[in-house]
Formats: structure tokens, sequence, C-alpha cells
């Protein structure tokens, strides 16, 4: 006889619920604990008449009783974080207990209170991780949101997490739109992206020529100025054009004047 594998399934997909289950409630006590430790800490810290001052040393002082007991997880760094957690986070109730500790981390980083909220809502809406969600936040998708005109095209890209190597593909700063002379769109495809830097490295190469013939031309047109200066002769009227300084050889040996056009 066979078990069922269906059977096994199912069974192997409850342990790994609960066990994801058990993990969340871990990290949403802990979560709970690091906004109850910043709460104390920020409340205790309005006390002191001196609130920097005594904010320091309050912070320090815990860091030395709490550390050897508890570990790294208690240092002035790690007490400092649990302050500005509590600061930024001042309800209990509006935490969300689909985001850990390490996202929370990140969160608290962000200073603008709009980007923060959507950052929130769209973690908690696609399932991220903390690794997605600072991979978001790094490449500026709330920023791209506000210069887009396609809102829900980015939104499909970002939650999709394609590499920017996909057919659509989403700038994120800016100044590479300028440098690139595009407009600020949604989405771009790889084929405009590529037109655009062919086109301004072309113009950057033409450029760099432009200049180094214009240095060959002035350096020929003086050497020959100082030549015929030493002769006492006077220097022949020629073309004020780059090409038309640059000499040709005729078919005698050491011709070096140029071509007249009814040559040509």
């Amino acid at each position: 006889m066979k078990l069922n594998q269906q059977l096994i399934a199912d069974i192997q997909g409850i342990i790994a619920q609960a066990r994801e289950r058990a993990v969340r409630s871990v990290d949403a006590e802990r979560v709970l604990m690091y906004w109850q430790i910043g709460k104390v800490i920020f409340e205790e810290e309005q006390q002191g008449e001196d609130r920097a001052a005594y904010g320091s040393f309050l912070i320090k002082g815990l860091a030395e009783e709490l550390q050897p007991q508890f570990g790294s997880g208690f240092s002035v760094r790690q007490l400092e974080r649990y302050r500005q957690f509590y600061r930024i986070f001042p309800i209990a109730s509006a935490l969300r207990t689909q985001l850990n500790w390490t996202q929370y981390k990140v969160l608290i980083s962000i200073e603008n209170k709009d980007k923060r909220a959507f950052y929130i809502a769209e973690s908690v809406k696609n399932n991220w991780s903390a690794r997605q969600l600072e991979r978001q936040v790094n490449s500026q998708l709330f920023e791209r949101l506000l210069l887009s005109n396609d809102v829900e095209s980015v939104l499909q890209v970002a939650r999709a997490e394609k590499m920017p190597t996909e057919p659509l593909e989403i700038i994120k700063d800016p100044m590479v739109l300028e440098f690139l002379g595009l407009k600020r769109e949604a989405s771009y495809y790889e084929k405009d992206l590529e037109q655009a830097l062919i086109t301004h490295l072309y113009d950057f190469i033409l450029l760099k020529q432009h200049q180094y013939d214009q240095q060959a031309c002035y350096k020929h047109h003086c050497k020959g100025q100082v030549v015929h200066k030493e002769k006492n002769q006077p220097a022949p009227d020629g073309p004020k054009d780059a090409a038309a300084v640059i000499t040709t050889h005729g078919p005698e040996k050491g011709n070096t004047r140029p071509k007249s056009r009814q040559a040509e």
C-alpha cells in the first residue's frame, strides 16, 4: 500500500502554515516590545531639563545595564532606534502585524510621511519581504510614481519585481532622463534608451573630434606662419576652415600644397 501523496502534501502545508504563524507571532511581539521600550525612553527623556543631554545620558546608561544581560539588541544605537520607532509610530494599534522589525527599520529611516505610508501599504498589499521593501525604496519607486504619467505601469513592474533588463524599463533618476533628452514618462522600452545613449555618445565623439581638429589646425597654421616669417615671406592666404588647411600629397614626392578646388 502507498500513502496518498495529497494527504502528505496537506499535512506538510499545515505544518508550514503553523510555523509561519509562529514566526509572525514572535515578530509581532518583538515589534511591540521595541515600541514599548521606545515609549518608556521617550517619555522619561521629556522629564529632563536639558532633553538632549539627558536623553544621551539615559540611553548610554540603559545600554550599559541591558546589553550585558540581553545582548547586542540593546546597544546605544538600538535603543536610539527604539526611541525613534516610537516617535514615528506613536499609536501602538496602528502598527501592522504583517510587518516585521527588519521592515520597520527600513520604514523609520524614511523621513517623508506620505512616502513612508506608501511603502507600508505596498508592503502589506504585496507581501514584500524586508529585502524586497529595501530594494523598492532604493530604486525610488515612490519618486518615480510622482513623475509618472502611468502610475499603474510603474506599479506593475515594481510588484512583479522585474529586472531592469525587461522590455518595460523604468528610469529612477530624473537627471538620467534629462541627460538622455527623454521626457518624464511612465516607462521606456529598451530600444528607446539604447537609441538615446547611442545618440549622446555619437554627439560626444563628434565634439571631441572637432576640438582635436581645431587644435591640430591651429598648431599647423601657427607653425606655417613662423616658417614664413623666418624666410621674410608673407604667409599665403588660405581657407579658414579646418578641412582646407589639411595638406594633401600629390603625385610628386614632397608636394604639401593644398589642392585647389579647380583641381578637385
